[in-house]
């Protein structure tokens, strides 16, 4: 990735990372900057014991995907390597700390890259815990001025949490109104 980011430069050409997951027919509007983009953020860790929330958390980005490119992380495969189903410690053994650990750095790259080449990001957060990650990614697109636009349970999160926001809505339908708004009205498309 770091060649083809040079390369790009070189040309002064843009640079876009995708995963083998990314709908093709959304990769023309991706490549000729026809639609805005953002970065889904949740807090996988936390809801990988509940896929039916994960699932619906996932659902929010694909309702969207008509009007913008969705940077999903778990489209993302990589960590499927390090934490299969079954005893993280013996795939360890068997990969290797060394490698575990560059997945694990590759996958934080993957995610801020995917982050600074959106326009805004949308975080869902059904818990009252914070995630440090959903945190980490949420200060990366603070630092890069990306808009943040958070669904929460309405439950306070915390003055930092609330602080990099741009805005927070209460349920996906209001912040699909807003997105609608600001996004797509403006550019003369409904």
């Amino acid at each position: 990735m770091h060649t083809a980011r040079l390369f790009a430069e070189g040309c002064d050409a843009d640079f876009k990372v995708v995963t083998a997951q990314h709908p093709e027919d959304n990769l023309f509007d991706l490549f000729l900057g026809n639609m805005n983009s953002f970065y889904l953020s949740y807090p996988i860790t936390q809801l990988c014991s509940e896929p039916d929330e994960l699932e619906k958390i996932r659902t929010v980005g694909r309702r969207l995907w008509q009007d913008f490119t969705v940077y999903d992380p778990m489209d993302v495969k990589d960590m499927d390597l390090v934490t299969p189903v079954g005893d993280v410690e013996d795939k360890k053994e068997e990969l290797g700390e060394k490698v575990v650990e560059q997945i694990k750095s590759r996958t934080i790259d993957l995610d801020y890259q995917f982050i600074r080449q959106s326009d805004f990001m949308v975080v869902v957060y059904p818990f009252d815990k914070m995630s440090s990650g959903v945190l980490c990614e949420m200060n990366c697109a603070y630092e890069h001025h990306k808009p943040i636009y958070a669904i929460t349970d309405g439950k306070h999160k915390g003055v930092f949490f609330e602080r990099m926001c741009t805005e927070i809505f209460d349920d996906f339908e209001a912040l699909k109104e807003f997105l609608t708004h600001r996004y797509i009205e403006g550019k003369g498309v409904i």
